[in-house]
């Protein structure tokens, strides 16, 4: 799994990341960091018999013979890293004590990032479980991708965690993009919407789970539930199975995750075995650390982060929040254990 920090790159941040890259900082300040060692800016490019040209390159002000990207037109709009910095600047002017937790650029500086850590959210404690939450800025030079900010669980440190962010749709309701046009930068004023929209999200998550720690669920339940869940793909399969007789194949590999993820019901970390939150935590520990990839690292993070896992758990989540999409499973998963 390549990170995409290259020789004209960094990532700086208060802890150390997967890729072992991080230049560690206690603290990072907006005037105080990599972004703010360097800019872009349009450089005119002539034409073969020296005419001038109606594209521009991308140059670093650092360096001008660091070129971003492909050539562009004018009516592409240039958002800088010092008018990137200033959004994240009055963004977090809005939020007590909030704080950068990483900063930097990936892709030879085509993608620009800077995840800020929100006090409120901070390792919050949602069903006796605790989560960190993070608002992602993110940017590009290299036309690869718009202005986006995002509520995650994920703090952005490398091209992997760039690109689960700007494609991420579990929270779409509360994700904000601005294209590279023209108008721009008129349509990049409405942050404070985009801060509120986190702190939302970050509170229905929490509320969810708390809820989920209500609703009682026994082993066998949950042994249904995971039985169903793994042998469908989605709702629609689900509802097909139950309200018709078929045959479902047996599996040694579904039946030994069904167990393993039983086991983690019961016993997994801050599990009891007694609720739908313990369901969920099960299926978040198995898809994060045990589900592929073995002992290499760099394909479980690709799985459990990017792929199906991924999928898993977004899924689990939202039937877990659903009485009818959880007594689906269920019966699903009772047919499969028969």
């Amino acid at each position: 799994m390549s990170h995409d920090i290259n020789i004209n790159d960094a990532q700086e941040g208060t802890f150390m990341a997967w890729h072992k890259l991080t230049k560690l900082r206690q603290q990072i300040a907006i005037d105080d960091c990599w972004l703010s060692t360097w800019d872009v800016q349009k450089s005119p490019l002539h034409r073969a018999d020296g005419s001038l040209s109606d594209w521009k390159e991308i140059v670093c002000t650092d360096d001008n013979s660091l070129v971003i990207g492909p050539p562009v037109a004018d009516s592409y709009s240039l958002i800088t890293n010092k008018e990137f910095l200033e959004i994240v600047r009055d963004s977090m002017e809005h939020i007590r004590d909030s704080r950068i937790v990483s900063n930097g650029s990936v892709c030879d500086r085509g993608r620009v990032f800077v995840s800020v850590e929100i006090p409120e959210f901070k390792e919050f404690e949602a069903a006796n479980r605790h989560f960190t939450a993070y608002i992602n800025f993110l940017n590009s030079h290299d036309m690869s991708c718009p202005f986006v900010v995002n509520a995650s669980n994920t703090c952005t440190v490398c091209n992997n965690t760039f690109t689960m962010n700007l494609t991420d749709t579990n929270n779409k309701a509360f994700r904000a993009s601005v294209r590279h046009t023209k108008n721009a930068h008129a349509k990049l004023a409405d942050i404070d919407g985009m801060i509120d929209a986190y702190v939302g999200t970050q509170a229905r998550f929490r509320v969810t789970m708390n809820a989920l720690a209500k609703k009682a669920a026994d082993a066998y339940q949950a042994s249904q539930f995971f039985a169903g869940l793994l042998s469908t793909k989605d709702n629609r399969q689900a509802a097909k199975m139950v309200n018709s007789i078929v045959d479902v194949e047996s599996s040694t590999r579904r039946s030994n995750q069904v167990s393993r993820l039983t086991e983690l019901f019961k016993s997994g970390k801050g599990n009891r075995g007694e609720t739908r939150a313990d369901i969920f935590s099960a299926v978040t520990d198995y898809y994060s650390h045990e589900s592929s990839g073995g002992r290499n690292v760099f394909k479980q993070v690709a799985s459990s982060d990017f792929g199906a896992g991924q999928a898993m758990k977004d899924r689990a989540l939202s039937a877990l929040d659903n009485d009818d999409d959880y007594h689906t499973l269920t019966r699903v998963g009772k047919l499969v254990l028969a």
